[in-house]
């Protein structure tokens, strides 16, 4: 028997193979991940030792989500594909039956793909690059809050700002006055954020910091013993983040928002691997909610976790609370590899 799970608009194919032994009658199961291309559709060929490419959708023989038109959906591929049989039948019925993998195939995409070496291009790995906490909290908050937009132009806007801020952003933010962090901001764009826009928020941090002692201490402020996720509290923070009022950095706390920026900034934060830094302790990674992209809105709608039409506070939750169904403890645990490969096509998988 063949179970099989496809990551929308990666290639990526999450495989099991339950079989009996030929001298033992026993049955076992046999996991891989492997790349679902024109050159390798059997489901028969053996997995392969290491793959250096994700198929994009026009490589890929099969359709991602049912969106897009591939030269292979549209027949012009050289390696025209197999429709035919058994086996291609398989394998269009469980695609489309869209089911979650399980636990077990999610822990072997996490072991194979979650990794530092995947991490670029990302705001996250900005981070790296301070070594004291006090300064991954506020470059890592700087950083998602930019994160919307094309991650080149991301990236090269960060740096720009953070260039000015010293090589010690939190102590540059504590003590500057608002006339020093206005002309740190001055000439700084990003999309529809402007440098009132960054400067605002800068004093907004520096502010917090000044109150509170760190970051981690004003999140904390807002978390009270009830709450079973960080949503109640992010709305809290997300009002002192700008208290202004309206910011293209920060949603509106009243406004239905899925707080995808902030959520991602909790997971760089509470969490602790090669990927995330884990700066803080004041909540466990167990209230995490997932933060919400095109990426993992488009996975969760393939794997019928939501029928919603809608980015908001109401699908974050409802996708949340399917990841917490298979890891209580961390739910958000499978974020970064899931939606690495959409965001990355060009990186590149080794097994172990």
């Amino acid at each position: 028997m063949i179970q099989e799970w496809v990551i929308p608009k990666t290639g990526l194919l999450l495989e099991r193979l339950s079989m009996k032994s030929p001298t033992t009658g026993c049955a076992r199961s046999v996991e891989r991940i492997r790349l679902s291309s024109r050159r390798r559709n059997s489901l028969d060929s053996p997995a392969p030792a290491r793959f250096s490419r994700v198929a994009t959708k026009a490589q890929s023989g099969i359709p991602a989500c049912g969106t897009g038109n591939s030269h292979a959906q549209r027949g012009t591929s050289r390696h025209p594909r197999n429709k035919t049989g058994p086996a291609a039948a398989m394998r269009h019925k469980l695609i489309r039956a869209g089911s979650m993998p399980d636990v077990r195939a999610l822990e072997r995409l996490y072991q194979l793909g979650n990794r530092r070496e995947f991490v670029h291009p990302d705001p996250l790995e900005i981070l790296y690059e301070y070594p004291r906490d006090e300064d991954r909290e506020a470059v890592g908050l700087i950083a998602a809050c930019l994160a919307y937009g094309r991650v080149a132009q991301i990236l090269r806007n960060l740096r720009f700002v953070l260039s000015s801020l010293s090589s010690r952003p939190a102590q540059f933010l504590r003590s500057a006055t608002a006339a020093e962090v206005k002309r740190a901001a001055a000439g700084f764009r990003h999309r529809f954020t402007d440098e009132t826009d960054m400067a605002h928020f800068l004093i907004a941090v520096g502010q917090l910091l000044r109150d509170f002692g760190s970051l981690e201490k004003s999140f904390s402020s807002c978390i009270c013993p009830g709450d079973t996720t960080t949503f109640p509290a992010i709305r809290k923070w997300a009002a002192m983040l700008a208290p202004r009022g309206r910011s293209s950095l920060v949603p509106d706390a009243d406004g239905g928002s899925a707080f995808k920026r902030l959520h991602l900034y909790l997971r760089w934060m509470l969490r602790k691997d090669d990927v995330d830094p884990g700066c803080w302790n004041c909540a466990p990674p167990s209230m995490l909610v997932m933060p919400l992209d095109t990426h993992m809105c488009q996975i969760a709608r393939s794997w019928r976790l939501t029928r919603r039409s809608s980015l908001d506070e109401t699908m974050a939750l409802e996708i949340t609370g399917r990841f917490r169904d298979v890891r209580p403890d961390d739910p958000v645990r499978y974020d970064f590899v899931l939606t690495r490969f959409g965001i990355n096509p060009g990186a590149t998988v080794h097994w172990v």
